[in-house]
């Protein structure tokens, strides 16, 4: 009976396996991660016997599990019932930390009221991000200004016993903009943010910047590009309450329900319409958004008011009277960013490489870009399969 029962049970494990297997992959989830889902692993004897498909098909299966999200959640909600966290981090680190966790080798740290992602330098990855960037300088026309701003996240300027868990920020941004190719302005965001760390220029509960980080960054780059910067004082401040950000979904960290962030976005009574275009299936899809999606009262606060979210191509005519026209390469850290764009380019062109479907050199040509800014937070200098995606879409 026992036997039975055990032979029952393994089988329906294995039925329940298999119908999570055969589900659409849960792909809105690993975006949301900034990265895009692993692919299957090329299947060859070499390949499995002495190469990297076990640890390439474990992402893969991974990554296209059906109802990846909500199994996420569940797995962190078990394991709060059980009194730890299972998506590896840790959890209310207020004593002395030394230099370092094994627990933290991937995952999220949760201290001081806030979550963390802790970053870890990729060495091969980072080589890529930096030929990517100089691929740009080598192709792109020689009229085009080209810049390059790597933005580091709040781990960065925490304190040491928790800074310390993390590889150093700095350091990769320094050694990619030190390899970078002459003709790049490579943006020194990491100074104007560390200038501002005790102001409120991160998310407690997100992985992105607020409003005020991407502001004190654009001047930054303003001074490169050498365009006028209206003053953040000038602007209407706008404030939305309850905001729980992706680090939060992920961790499950209870304690900080209760103390959600505010997103706050800035305005001059402009709500700029927004052309948007998107591929499927080969065709061109042309659609309109906002520059800020504001929810209406009863909807949950998102990341997503700036924009609507990430899309593939998004194309903004301004008020501005300038002849300089900006393409914005990016990941969704832009997407608080590029409204501050708005009152200093006659046109912001933006294009999200994960889901871009043209040929850059064509949006170049199309919208007649003078400036091409390349801007990504630090932990997409680890994502091989993003940086790729970056340089393969200038045709």
């Amino acid at each position: 009976m026992k036997n039975r029962l055990t032979i029952l049970a393994f089988v329906f494990m294995l039925a329940v396996f298999a119908l999570f297997i055969a589900l659409p992959g849960d792909e809105a989830s690993v975006l949301k991660e900034n990265r895009i889902p692993a692919s299957m692993p090329s299947v060859s004897l070499q390949n499995i016997f002495l190469g990297s498909f076990p640890s390439e098909f474990e992402d893969y299966l991974s990554d296209n599990v059906g109802m990846r999200g909500k199994l996420i959640n569940i797995s962190n909600k078990i394991g709060d019932l059980k009194g730890f966290k299972s998506y590896g981090y840790i959890s209310n680190a207020n004593a002395d930390l030394g230099t370092g966790s094994a627990d933290a080798d991937k995952g999220l740290l949760v201290a001081d009221g806030k979550i963390m992602e802790i970053f870890k330098e990729k060495p091969k990855a980072r080589e890529k991000y930096i030929d990517m960037i100089n691929f740009y300088a080598e192709k792109l026309p020689e009229n085009i200004r080209l810049y390059s701003m790597l933005i580091p996240t709040q781990i960065e300027f925490q304190q040491k016993k928790y800074s310390s868990l993390a590889d150093s920020q700095k350091k990769t941004i320094y050694e990619i903009y030190s390899a970078a190719n002459a003709r790049i302005d490579c943006i020194d965001a990491y100074s104007a943010l560390e200038s501002h760390k005790n102001e409120y220029i991160y998310f407690r509960t997100d992985h992105h910047w607020t409003t005020l980080g991407a502001y004190y960054a654009f001047c930054e780059f303003a001074k490169s590009a050498d365009v006028g910067v209206t003053d953040i004082s000038e602007y209407d401040e706008q404030k939305l309450e309850g905001f729980l950000g992706y680090l939060y979904n992920q961790a499950q960290a209870s304690e900080l329900k209760n103390t959600p962030d505010d997103i706050y976005y800035y305005t001059k009574g402009e709500n700029f319409e927004v052309d948007a275009r998107a591929w499927e299936n080969g065709e061109i899809i042309n659609y309109k958004t906002k520059l800020f999606v504001v929810p209406t009262v009863g909807e949950e606060v998102k990341y997503s008011i700036f924009l609507g979210g990430d899309h593939p191509l998004l194309s903004i005519d301004t008020d501005v009277n300038n002849s300089r026209r900006i393409l914005v390469l990016k990941d969704s850290y832009a997407n608080a960013f590029i409204p501050w764009l708005t009152g200093s380019f006659e046109r912001v062109v933006a294009v999200d490489p994960r889901s871009f479907g043209g040929d850059l050199g064509e949006v170049i040509e199309e919208y007649n870009i003078t400036d091409v800014l390349l801007i990504n937070y630090t932990f997409t200098t680890t994502f091989e399969d993003i940086i790729e995606l970056e340089k393969g879409i200038y045709k």
